[in-house]
């Protein structure tokens, strides 16, 4: 008999819990009509183009970054290990051959003129500063773009955050323009995104970048 009851009050439990929950998704349903959608449609737009500006801009700054920080360590290290065997030939004039030496003083020269000329190590550092400097604004960005929005007032409150952020983004990168644009990062940018995430445009989005 007890069994029984409690079976009975365990299906009312149930019965009240679906009902509650209709109840939750009609009323979400309701305050949906009543949203303006001008404000919506115009708060989706910015949110999508601020979404792909800031994967564009932290992306091609990656591929930068890795460019040049990859291209000026070999240098460093050629350099250092050809200064090391100039100066052993400076000790001991048997080392190395008198062509040999001067061969390496050549190089160690050109390569030199090189680093000094390009600074990979610098524009690696560079590249860095804008893609933390990016990553700020896409915290920004997270904040507004995972916060539940139902009514008009809400739609708007984000549209006046998106923009706030684009503006704040479009000042840093007009003040912070990295001033020599190297043309086989642009060519290996345009490869990656190209081949790499041609068939998958959805995920040319910030949002997406903490999950390639």
């Amino acid at each position: 008999m007890a069994q029984a009851q409690e079976d009975i009050n365990e299906t009312l439990r149930e019965k009240q819990k679906v009902e509650i929950l209709e109840i939750q998704n009609q009323a979400v349903i309701d305050m949906r009509k009543l949203v303006d959608l001008p404000k919506k449609h115009r708060m989706e737009f910015l949110e999508s183009e601020l979404n792909r500006s800031l994967f564009v801009a932290w992306n091609k700054k990656y591929v930068g970054y890795i460019f040049w920080n990859n291209l000026g360590t070999p240098i460093n290290f050629t350099i250092t290990m050809l200064t090391a065997l100039t100066a052993a030939q400076s000790t001991s004039s048997s080392f190395l051959s008198e062509s040999t030496s001067t061969i390496i003083s050549i190089t160690v020269l050109v390569i030199s003129a090189i680093n000094t000329f390009f600074r990979p190590y610098n524009k690696a550092t560079e590249h860095m500063k804008f893609i933390t400097e990016v990553q700020k604004y896409g915290t920004r960005f997270d904040e507004v773009y995972y916060r539940a929005k139902l009514t008009t007032e809400e739609y708007e409150e984000a549209y006046n955050k998106y923009f706030l952020i684009q503006q704040d983004f479009n000042k840093y990168k007009s003040e912070n323009s990295i001033e020599s644009k190297n043309l086989i990062v642009d060519i290996l940018y345009f490869f990656i995104i190209n081949s790499l995430l041609a068939k998958a445009k959805k995920d040319q989005l910030w949002v997406k970048i903490q999950y390639v």
